[in-house]
């Protein structure tokens, strides 16, 4: 009898032994990509900053974060996140954030074992922390972004299993996969794509028609003039002066919308008729657009049919025209 029991003890123990470890559900399932901004509504210098992060299908977006300078993210219902045994995400501005790493870690680990810090080659802070076998966070402070340092805190835990490397690294991807956009930068690459493209551009047989600053969103026929240490408003020279017998010119407007626009002028070719042709264009490019403020900045945020610009209407003028082989019209548009 006795030795029955002792092999049926052995048979138990193997079984245990054989058991497969513990698989984290989250860490298999495919991500998704959610956008979002936060938001500093003071009087003076308000911010304004835009992020996109990865998460594991099956999270979502806490509605009550809606309001406030913190947007969260995890599992639950219409009446909030669980917060017990699920991942989740908080990213938040941190206006009052420690300048060194260790100061970071010191201020935002609290009663945790610190397995990992570092500061990255863009000068991100973060660190890697558990408490116990059954819980992993992270937490990283992301570099200036329109005046303002983002926070992003990601963690999981599990009251029943420990977790392992797959669920550590969960959670590290959350928070690496942050991406706050640089508004201010993002601006100065558009402008630098279009100032190389314009100088790439090729017209051949080049017929100077107009060089100056002609106003779009205005329907009179003036040009800014240097005199002395101001600039007046003059009548534009030859304005129905005809520039070719061709039938009909093309052109192409290409800034500052992501998508082109192309145009024609038909006969007589004058160069009222040019200005009311790009004037048109630019009104149609303009037609439906949603302007918003960017804080600290003179740039808007404009979208609309043609894509993405960082300028209203009101903020173009028509710098240059010239006549290509007699066919097509080079415009270059300053702002």
């Amino acid at each position: 009898m006795r030795t029955w029991w002792l092999v049926l003890l052995v048979a138990v123990a193997c079984k245990k032994a054989e058991e497969p470890p513990y698989v984290d559900d989250w860490t298999t399932r495919p991500l998704e990509a959610f956008s979002n901004k936060l938001v500093e509504d003071v009087p003076i210098d308000p911010v304004e900053v835009t992020f996109t992060i990865q998460l594991p299908h099956g999270m979502f977006h806490d509605p009550r974060s809606e309001a406030g300078h913190a947007q969260v993210y995890g599992v639950g219902d219409e009446y909030g996140l669980q917060k017990e045994n699920t991942p989740g995400v908080d990213v938040r501005l941190a206006p009052y954030a420690p300048k060194t790493l260790d100061a970071f870690v010191s201020d935002y680990a609290s009663g945790e074992e610190v397995v990992a810090k570092a500061t990255l080659p863009d000068g991100t802070f973060t660190f890697t922390a558990r408490r116990g076998k059954r819980s992993w966070r992270v937490a990283q402070l992301h570099p200036k972004h329109n005046g303002q340092r983002v926070l992003c805190s990601a963690w999981r835990g599990d009251a029943q299993h420990d977790l392992g490397e797959a669920t550590r690294r969960m959670v590290e991807n959350m928070c690496s996969s942050l991406v706050v956009e640089d508004t201010a930068a993002k601006i100065q690459a558009t402008e630098t794509a279009a100032a190389q493209h314009q100088a790439d551009a090729q017209c051949k047989n080049a017929v100077a028609i107009f060089e100056g600053s002609i106003e779009v969103s205005t329907r009179t026929y003036v040009h800014s003039v240097e005199r002395g240490s101001d600039f007046v408003d003059e009548p534009l020279p030859d304005l129905d002066k005809v520039i070719t017998k061709a039938a009909k010119v093309e052109f192409t407007l290409d800034y500052p919308f992501e998508k082109p626009f192309t145009g024609s002028v038909a006969a007589p070719i004058t160069l009222r008729r040019i200005v009311d042709a790009v004037r048109g264009g630019f009104r149609h490019m303009y037609k439906g657009v949603t302007v918003r403020d960017i804080p600290h900045m003179e740039n808007n945020d404009v979208s609309g049919p043609y894509g993405k610009s960082f300028h209203a209407i009101g903020d173009l003028v028509i710098e240059s025209i010239q006549l290509c082989d007699g066919k097509t019209l080079d415009i270059s548009i300053g702002s």
